[in-house]
C-alpha cells in the first residue's frame, strides 16, 4: 500500500510540475574543444625542450656550457683529478646496480665559487664549487656531497622541480603565441642556468638523496662513517 501511496503521489508531483527539471549539462562547444588540443599541443612543446636538455646529448652539452660560461671554470689539476676519481668510482657503484647511467655519463666541472655548495642540473650536469675543497679536505666526505648530487641526478630531482616551475609561466606564453620553439629553448636554457639556486627541492627528495649518496659510497669503497661526519659539520 505504501509503494502505491508513493507512486501515486510521484505521478500527482510529475504531472503538477512541482518537481524541478535536471540541470541542462554544459555542452563544450567547438572553440572549447579546440583550445583544449591547443593547449596540449603548447604544452607537448615545453616537454619537448625539457626532454631536449634532459636526455640528448646535444642538450645536454649545450647546458653543460653555458653554465661553464654563466659560473666560470676553475682549472686546477690536483682538484680536477680528485674530483674525476671520485666520480668516476660513485658511476661505477650506481652502474653496479642502474648501467643506464652510462647512457648519460656525468658532465662536471669545478667553478671558483668559494662557497661550500655543489648542485646537480637536469641533465646530470654537474656543479662543483672550489668551496666543496677549501672546507672539505677528507675525499670520502666530499664523496658524500657528491653522492647526494648524484641521488638527486638519478631521480630526476632538479629536472622535476624546474618543469613543475616552468610549466604555469612558459606553458601560458607559449599557448598566448608569445613564444615559438627556438625562443622557448632559448627560456627553457635560461631558467635552467640562472635558477638553479632557487629551485625548490623537497624535503622527501633530500632525503631521499642522502639515502642513495650512502649506499653509492658504500658500495663504491668509501668510509660510511663519512656521512655522519659531514652532516656534523
Amino acid at each position: 500500500m505504501k509503494k502505491k501511496i508513493l507512486c501515486l503521489a510521484a505521478a500527482a508531483a510529475l504531472l503538477s510540475g512541482s518537481l524541478a527539471p535536471a540541470p541542462a549539462a554544459e555542452a563544450f562547444s567547438i572553440g572549447d574543444i579546440i583550445g583544449i588540443a591547443q593547449g596540449a599541443a603548447q604544452y607537448a612543446m615545453l616537454d619537448k625542450e625539457f626532454k631536449y636538455y634532459n636526455d640528448t646529448e646535444e642538450g645536454r652539452q649545450k647546458l653543460f656550457q653555458s653554465y661553464q660560461q654563466e659560473l666560470g671554470v676553475l682549472h686546477d689539476e690536483e682538484k680536477e683529478d680528485e674530483l674525476a676519481g671520485i666520480m668516476n668510482r660513485l658511476t661505477e657503484s650506481i652502474g653496479a646496480e642502474d648501467p643506464d647511467i652510462y647512457k648519460k655519463p656525468y658532465l662536471y666541472f669545478i667553478c671558483p665559487d668559494e662557497s661550500f655548495n655543489a648542485a646537480c642540473s637536469m641533465g646530470h650536469v654537474m656543479i662543483v664549487n672550489d668551496g666543496i675543497f677549501k672546507y672539505l679536505t677528507n675525499t670520502d666526505e666530499i664523496a658524500v656531497v657528491l653522492g647526494h648530487e648524484m641521488g638527486h641526478g638519478q631521480k630526476n630531482h632538479v629536472g622535476n622541480a624546474m618543469y613543475k616551475k616552468a610549466k604555469p609561466n612558459l606553458g601560458a606564453a607559449v599557448i598566448s603565441g608569445a613564444l615559438g620553439d627556438n625562443a622557448l629553448s632559448q627560456e627553457v636554457l635560461s631558467l635552467a642556468v640562472n635558477q638553479i639556486e632557487t629551485v625548490q627541492i623537497s624535503r622527501n627528495d633530500e632525503n631521499e638523496a642522502d639515502k642513495l649518496s650512502f649506499d653509492y659510497i658504500y658500495r663504491a669503497g668509501y668510509n660510511r662513517g663519512a656521512t655522519a661526519a659531514l652532516w656534523n659539520l
